[in-house]
């Protein structure tokens, strides 16, 4: 092979997960280091001490979402999720404009990046809800390459906060419900089923609780949430075919379900129904 081919070779290979956050570390400054524990591989500015209080908090999520969410798996890579730790909003924005961000989205918390390989990126500002947001960041890590679309993702996530205590679940406040349900019977569906209210600062905390509320039907049923990640990415384009599979209905179907308003049943009393009890609409 010549050295051409072996420059061309290599150039189209993917960085593994030290080469990437070897990288990574270099750009954020020389306070970074790349380590690994097995669980998580990591590129962090904490020296250990203070950085296994940290991982703690990591490994204390992945145990979590086990138990809050039964039958999602949460197999890690061989090497461990790739994890980078911020010590300042300095150091996230130097991070995003790598990726060609502008910082919004990872100031307002962390995020998982699936390119060029998946990596959990989370500031640490806030130990009380550190281990939370490990947490929905590795229900979105596990969920990576299955398929599963963006607003179930989401909303698996945002339950698994609820359970671990660092987010109010949105049927236990009704006055910011009943918010939601004005703006979504305002507002056509597509933006959440395309994922694209997630990302506007008008619509999103109406779309993770909408999200939530969905997802938190397959929570209490594990093997709905197996065959939701596990059927794969195929069947999944066809997000209807799946949901009449594993839900028992379609969007449009399960959008009214929760969203629209009952004749003879209020739609909180026949959404919770339908919720814990019926297995159809």
């Amino acid at each position: 092979m010549s050295t051409d081919e072996v420059i061309a070779t290599e150039e189209a290979r993917p960085p593994t997960a030290a080469e990437f956050l070897r990288d990574i570390a270099e750009a954020l400054g020389p306070s970074y280091r790349v380590h690994s524990d097995g669980i998580f591989h990591w590129a962090t500015p904490f020296l250990d001490d203070q950085h296994h209080k940290y991982a703690r908090q990591a490994a204390y999520a992945l145990s979590r979402v086990g138990q809050t969410i039964p039958g999602l798996v949460t197999t890690p890579p061989v090497d461990g999720w790739p994890a980078i730790l911020f010590a300042s909003v300095e150091d996230q924005l130097a991070y995003d404009a790598l990726f060609g961000g502008g910082g919004s989205n990872i100031i307002n918390g962390g995020v998982w990046r699936s390119w060029p390989i998946g990596h959990l990126a989370i500031p640490v500002s806030d130990w009380d809800a550190l281990d939370a947001a490990f947490g929905h960041e590795l229900v979105r890590a596990s969920l990576s390459g299955t398929g599963v679309p963006v607003w179930l993702q989401e909303g698996l996530a945002t339950e698994l906060e609820t359970g671990m205590g660092n987010r109010v679940a949105p049927l236990n406040d009704l006055y910011q419900w009943r918010q939601t349900l004005a703006w979504w019977r305002s507002h056509l569906p597509e933006s959440f089923w395309d994922a694209s209210a997630f990302a506007t600062p008008e619509s999103s905390r109406h779309a993770y609780a909408l999200a939530q509320v969905i997802a938190l039907r397959l929570t209490h049923r594990p093997e709905q949430v197996h065959r939701a990640c596990t059927i794969g990415p195929r069947a999944w384009q066809d997000q209807d075919a799946v949901l009449r599979e594993i839900m028992g209905a379609d969007r449009a179907t399960v959008f009214q379900a929760v969203i629209g308003e009952g004749r003879k049943q209020g739609w909180f009393e026949r959404f919770l129904y339908w919720c814990f009890v019926g297995d159809r609409l």
